[in-house]
């Protein structure tokens, strides 16, 4: 590890932002990380790499971060909407505490029943993924949850970071999808619903799915 390098974690309403020091030109890998994409193994995968994640900085509510930076490669994943909803659906029926959803929507908008609770939270008329992701696209580098670990090779590759390939073989952590409450599906009017909200979103994430695959 070379001496200078930093960690540091920034924990925001919008997002969390790790940086990450990198080897080559004086660079960091700056990484966003959205709610629900994968962000626990990705934490896991650095601080096995890089052992040093030991500061940290609450950004508040509504304060923006820079994107562009000339001493940082940027980073982030965009992930399938519809998988998305079905994700922190199933994650806060297993876990039980709703407050990151009430804080985010702006009321106790949850029901068990998967349904029941797209069509209770777009009754709020509020995007989550689209102004994210749109915040995003001026990243250097986009990748997506479906290709999580060949995304995360090519960011650390290109940043110019030497690692043990072997990090990139930990076990997902905290895996909504393999959960029983992820297996209630969504219904062709939770769909309509996501689609009017979330629409350009949708579109953003299928733009950069289908470049991952050529």
């Amino acid at each position: 590890m070379p001496k200078g390098v930093q960690v540091r974690v920034l924990l925001g309403a919008l997002m969390n932002v790790r940086y990450y020091s990198p080897r080559k030109e004086g660079k960091r890998l700056k990484y966003y990380h959205i709610s629900k994409h994968g962000g626990t193994w990705v934490q896991h995968v650095f601080r096995q790499t890089f052992k040093n994640d030991d500061s940290s900085k609450k950004i508040s509510t509504g304060q923006h971060f820079e994107i562009k930076d000339e001493d940082c490669i940027t980073a982030t994943v965009f992930r399938n909407p519809f998988s998305f909803y079905k994700s922190i659906h199933a994650f806060y029926l297993l876990n039980g505490e709703r407050g990151w959803i009430r804080n985010r929507w702006g009321k106790d908008c949850w029901e068990d029943e998967l349904n029941e609770f797209i069509e209770s939270l777009f009754l709020s008329k509020k995007q989550f993924l689209t102004t994210r992701y749109d915040y995003l696209t001026c990243c250097d580098l986009i990748g997506t949850t479906e290709n999580l670990r060949e995304d995360l090779e090519k960011f650390l590759a290109i940043a110019g970071y030497e690692y043990d390939k072997e990090i990139l073989k930990l076990p997902a952590v905290r895996v909504a999808s393999g959960l029983p409450e992820y297996t209630q599906e969504l219904t062709p009017k939770s769909k309509a619903l996501i689609e009017q909200f979330e629409g350009e979103a949708i579109q953003m994430w299928e733009e950069v799915h289908a470049k991952s695959k050529t």
